[in-house]
């Protein structure tokens, strides 16, 4: 059969081999497109729920912020009737008033209610007494709870130490500041620096052009290559001289001079290139 068709064995056997080859490589291509296929319909499922779990998500965030809005409305009612209460006992006056740990007082008379403290004024002078340690009575009075009193130190402890770490922050951001500014100052004296050594050699080369185009005009006129701007030529009645030109030195050393300016406000003092 080979033989009839007119197609020699070996050629056919490569292209058997060839054709086996290309199959196989379909066949993991269309493997491939199912996997491909069985994920997006699994990501399309997913994306149908994530308005759903959206929604859930903000519901749930609604209630809580109702609730946290409730608590602190709660809180601030028993504060306030803690705070009445306590105000209520200053001035308060027990002809024996006797602590928790046997102590005894007599005349004593309640002068302030702060912090977890009490502070009580008595026959024989004054003193200070923790509420967690006064007596059950007072205590009552005081509408004082471990457990709250605790809540409220921490909430103070933390209350101060955001308070401290704001103004931390804003000192640092102060010195940030600073220093951005301190380097850019640097940056700009140093680019009027580079800027006044530029314009000095321009005004030098046309001191140079101008004197060799006038030479005997300018003969005798004092001239400082170093710092050009001074020159008597420029800065001098009795030097000048009316030659053509002139004006244009006189403008390339204004504008050295108001470069110079800018740098020593910059950097008083700094030293002119």
């Amino acid at each position: 059969m080979l033989a009839a068709c007119g197609v020699p064995k070996t050629d056919y056997e490569a292209l058997q081999k060839e054709n086996r080859e290309l199959q196989k490589a379909i066949d993991q291509a269309n493997d491939q497109m199912q996997q491909l296929q069985t994920q997006l319909y699994a990501a399309q499922q997913g994306l149908v729920a994530i308005p759903a779990l959206e929604q859930r998500a903000q519901e749930l965030q609604r209630l809580l912020t109702e609730k946290e809005a409730e608590l602190d409305a709660v809180q601030a009612r028993f504060d306030k009737f803690k705070a009445e209460r306590r105000d209520a006992m200053i001035g308060r006056e027990y002809p024996s008033l006797r602590l928790e740990d046997g102590r005894e007082f007599r005349n004593a008379r309640i002068t302030r209610v702060a912090d977890g403290e009490l502070s009580i004024r008595h026959a024989d002078g004054f003193i200070k007494v923790a509420l967690a340690k006064s007596s059950e009575a007072l205590r009552w009075q005081a509408c004082f709870e471990p457990a709250e009193e605790a809540a409220d130190a921490r909430r103070r402890m933390l209350a101060e130490a955001s308070r401290l770490n704001s103004q931390l922050d804003r000192a640092r951001q102060t010195t940030t500041d600073n220093q951005n500014v301190v380097r850019e100052q640097k940056a700009t004296a140093a680019e009027l620096r580079r800027t006044i050594t530029a314009q000095r050699a321009a005004l030098n080369q046309a001191h140079s052009a101008l004197a060799a185009q006038n030479p005997g005009a300018l003969r005798g006129a004092h001239w400082n290559s170093a710092r050009p701007e001074d020159s008597g030529l420029i800065n001098v009645f009795s030097e000048r001289r009316a030659v053509f030109g002139i004006n244009e030195l006189d403008s390339l050393a204004a504008a050295i001079k108001a470069n110079l300016r800018r740098l020593r406000e910059l950097d008083p003092g700094a030293d002119a290139p």
